[in-house]
């Protein structure tokens, strides 16, 4: 997929006048649901399109509805090609904290001849050339932030004590399948004294597990 910061040779709906009667819009809706016995993230989506030449390519599948997500805290980033509404499922872990996603069609494949009557006079009557992955509309991107699970993290988490590492020190090791936490001597008798007090714990707790999510 292009940036969409560049100026480029072709016309993009949404992008400032580039059309001038047409309207790509969507709706998103972010909820956490139960599978087995982690909790996941669902993406509920809509798409209205008013420009039918776009949406022609759309039906022929030449160009398809899109969505880039993007997630700087667990450096998730992906763009899904999906339809004009429906559901994406993300599992534990893949999204956390500040997640931007931007509603687009894109080209799925190369369109040599594409014009629409409702463009700006400025593009001129000639036919424009584009290639698979370019942006063809664009909506508001779309912010949401995910919750930190403490419970749901926990699960993914083991605590060891290492007595080579400093006594008020932790370190992470994330070669496993799960995340193990290596603690020295007397951060560990800290945090199981924490563990033990329900207004200290989740501070302590949130406090070494972010730590770990940006290791």
């Amino acid at each position: 997929m292009k940036s969409i910061i560049k100026a480029f040779p072709y016309p993009i709906l949404g992008r400032g006048d580039d059309y001038l009667d047409s309207e790509f819009q969507s709706t998103m809706d972010t909820r956490k649901d139960m599978v087995g016995s982690d909790e996941h993230i669902f993406l509920d989506y809509s798409f209205l399109l008013s420009n039918e030449d776009i949406d022609r390519l759309v039906t022929a599948k030449k160009a398809s509805y899109a969505i880039d997500v993007h997630c700087s805290d667990t450096l998730f980033r992906k763009v899904y090609a999906v339809g004009a509404n429906g559901s994406i499922e993300f599992q534990s872990g893949q999204l956390y904290g500040k997640v931007t996603f931007t509603p687009l069609v894109i080209a799925t494949q190369s369109i040599n001849d594409f014009q629409s009557e409702d463009l700006n006079e400025e593009f001129g009557e000639e036919p424009f050339s584009l290639q698979v992955g370019d942006i063809m509309a664009i909506d508001d991107p779309q912010i949401r932030y995910i919750e930190f699970d403490k419970l749901q993290f926990e699960s993914l988490v083991r605590v060891e004590t290492a007595p080579e590492i400093p006594d008020e020190t932790y370190r992470f090791r994330l070669e496993e399948d799960m995340i193990t936490i290596l603690m020295g001597k007397k951060f560990r008798n800290v945090w199981e004294i924490c563990r033990q007090e329900k207004d200290k714990a989740p501070m302590l707790a949130m406090s070494v597990y972010k730590d770990c999510i940006h290791a």
